[in-house]
């Protein structure tokens, strides 16, 4: 469990604590191979994000699973928190400690996601599936990495100018160049400039 504010996860450790249906886990070792990490936060911000991705980089349970209890998250905050293993995601004025235990107990076979959420991913999944023009397999999230890579942008520059985190730009470019059989970086930017794409 992870929170922002010790007298909130103070309260959610104690009440999950009583129940017979959640054992909650202190010990680092236990920590490193538990099923659900609970986070609770505020508006979640790029410390929250952190907080969740390095928790799971300790985590040695592939089949780990997220619940996050927030007032507020933004579209790109949600699809980050997803390539990270998020599950659920609770609004906190709509969720309760008996909601925060369901979508625990639930995480491993149903996601619990609001309505605007849902369509958030909805979009975002139309917008790739459309995004992918064809002929040349480049999707636009691949030319504006590598219109940044011809730039001579670096990872974490491109990260920051398209609010990503490193990962998901060394995930993109990865996925592109596998998908392409492109042998590195500059290999990827001249056969773009030959499709006539940059």
């Amino acid at each position: 469990m992870h929170s922002d504010d010790d007298l909130v996860k103070e309260g959610a450790q104690a009440y999950l604590a009583a129940l017979d249906e959640v054992r909650v886990v202190g010990d680092p070792r236990e920590q490193a191979a538990a099923d659900v990490l609970l986070v609770l936060a505020g508006r979640v911000t790029e410390a929250t994000l952190m907080c969740l991705r390095a928790a799971l980089t300790v985590n040695h349970n592939p089949q780990v699973r997220v619940v996050l209890v927030a007032e507020s998250i933004t579209e790109s905050q949600l699809l980050r928190a997803v390539e990270w293993g998020l599950s659920s995601l609770l609004l906190r004025p709509d969720a309760g400690y008996r909601r925060i235990v369901t979508a625990i107990t639930a995480c491993r076979t149903e996601s619990v996601l609001p309505g605007a959420a849902m369509r958030a991913l909805a979009a975002h999944l139309r917008r790739v599936r459309t995004e992918s023009v064809s002929g040349h397999g480049f999707t636009q999230r691949d030319i504006e990495v590598l219109r940044m890579l011809a730039d001579g942008a670096g990872t974490a520059e491109i990260a920051d100018r398209l609010r990503y985190s490193e990962r998901t730009i060394k995930n993109i470019i990865n996925s592109m160049m596998v998908r392409q059989s492109l042998r590195n970086r500059t290999h990827a930017v001249s056969s773009a400039l030959r499709a006539g794409l940059l």
